[in-house]
C-alpha cells in the first residue's frame, strides 16, 4: 500500500503542466504576470485535487524559509526542492487520501489563490486599458480571519465579516484606503507616502507603525489602539469639517463616539489620560486617549491564510468601479 500511495504521489507531481508549476512558484515569489496569473487561475479552478495539490505546495512553501527568502531564487530549483519534501511526506498526508485533504480548512491557500489572482488580474486589466480606476475590496468572510498583505508591504489582519477597500493605484502617490469592521495593521515604513485608514468618522494616519483599529458601521464607537510607532488621529464632522489632529503613543487607545448629546459644541480632540482597567467612553464626538493598554496585538495569533497583493503597473484616474474580493 505504502509503494502504490508513493507512485500516485509521483504521479500527480508529474501530471502537473510545467508551466504551472512555474505560474505557482512565481506567485509565491512575487513574481507573477497577467498571462500567468490568467492561466494559474484557471487551472485552480478546474478541480478540488488541484486546489488541494496547490494548498499542499504553499504550506512547504511558507515553512521553507529557504525558499521564500533566498536572494538568488531559481524557480526550477525550488520546484525540485517542493517535489523531494512531497515524496518524503508520511503516507497518511500523501494526496492518495484525499479524504484526509478535503477537511474544512483543506485547499484555504488555493482558495485565497483565487481571491488575489482575481485582484491581480483586475489591476493588471485597468492599468493597460488606461481607463477608470478600479477600487478593490477585500473582505473577509462572516467566521473566518484573513491576513491580507498590501502592495506596500503593509500587512493587515482583518477580523470576521470585516473589509478594506483601495484603489488599483494604492502604493503609487497614496496609501488610502477605507476600513469597515476590524483591523490590525502593521505598516510598512514609508516617509514620503504616508499610510491613511479612512473610517465612518474618524482619519486615522500613520508614517510606519502597528495599530488597531474597530470601527464597524453598525456601532457609534471608534477604537484605535497603537502598538508602536505613532499615529495621527482627525475626526470628521457630518458637514466633513477636520477636527485639530491628535497625536496617539505607545499603548495607546482612542475611543471615539460617533453620537452628539444636543450640548455639543462640534467634532474637537481632546486627550485624557485615564487608568486602561477603567475605559471612559465620553458622550460627545470627541476622542479619549486611554493610557497603558496592556494588548495592544489582538490580532497577530490569529491563525488566518494570507493574501499576497503585489505592486502592479496601473493606469490613469478617471471614474471609478468596484471589485469585491472574498478573502
Amino acid at each position: 500500500m505504502s509503494h502504490l500511495l508513493e507512485e500516485q504521489k509521483m504521479n500527480n507531481n508529474q501530471n502537473i503542466p510545467e508551466e504551472i508549476k512555474e505560474d505557482i512558484i512565481n506567485l509565491l515569489s512575487n513574481k507573477i504576470s497577467a498571462e500567468e496569473a490568467t492561466r494559474l487561475l484557471a487551472w485552480l479552478k478546474e478541480s478540488e485535487e488541484n486546489k488541494v495539490f496547490f494548498d499542499q505546495i504553499t504550506d512547504i512553501w511558507h515553512t521553507s524559509s529557504s525558499m521564500s527568502k533566498a536572494d538568488d531564487f531559481d524557480a526550477q530549483i525550488a520546484w525540485n526542492d517542493i517535489s523531494n519534501i512531497l515524496q518524503k511526506k508520511p503516507d497518511q498526508e500523501k494526496t492518495g487520501s484525499l479524504s484526509r485533504w478535503l477537511r474544512p480548512v483543506a485547499a484555504a491557500a488555493a482558495i485565497l489563490a483565487i481571491a488575489v489572482l482575481s485582484a491581480l488580474l483586475i489591476m493588471q486589466k485597468s492599468g493597460n486599458n488606461q481607463g477608470p480606476d478600479q477600487y478593490v475590496e477585500m473582505i473577509a468572510p462572516l467566521g473566518s480571519r484573513s491576513i491580507v498583505m498590501l502592495p506596500d508591504g503593509t500587512k493587515v489582519w482583518l477580523n470576521s465579516g470585516s473589509k478594506i477597500s483601495f484603489s488599483n493605484t494604492f502604493g503609487k502617490s497614496s496609501r488610502d484606503l477605507k476600513l469597515e469592521g476590524e483591523a490590525y495593521f502593521a505598516v510598512a515604513k514609508n516617509k514620503k507616502i504616508p499610510f491613511v485608514v479612512h473610517t465612518s468618522a474618524i482619519n486615522i494616519t500613520a508614517l510606519g507603525t502597528a495599530f488597531n483599529v474597530k470601527a464597524y458601521d453598525d456601532d457609534n464607537i471608534i477604537e484605535t489602539t497603537l502598538e508602536e510607532g505613532s499615529v495621527k488621529i482627525e475626526s470628521i464632522s457630518k458637514t466633513g469639517k477636520i477636527s485639530a489632529p491628535l497625536i496617539l503613543k505607545p499603548k495607546q487607545k482612542a475611543v471615539f463616539n460617533k453620537t452628539p448629546v444636543m450640548q455639543a459644541a462640534g467634532n474637537s480632540v481632546q486627550e485624557t489620560a485615564v487608568p486602561a482597567e477603567k475605559p471612559v467612553v465620553q458622550t460627545n464626538p470627541e476622542i479619549l486617549v486611554v493610557d497603558s493598554v496592556a494588548d495592544t496585538k489582538p490580532f497577530t495569533s490569529w491563525e488566518g491564510q494570507q493574501v499576497d497583493i503585489p505592486p502592479r503597473k496601473t493606469g490613469r484616474s478617471g471614474s471609478q468601479t468596484r471589485e469585491k474580493i472574498r478573502c
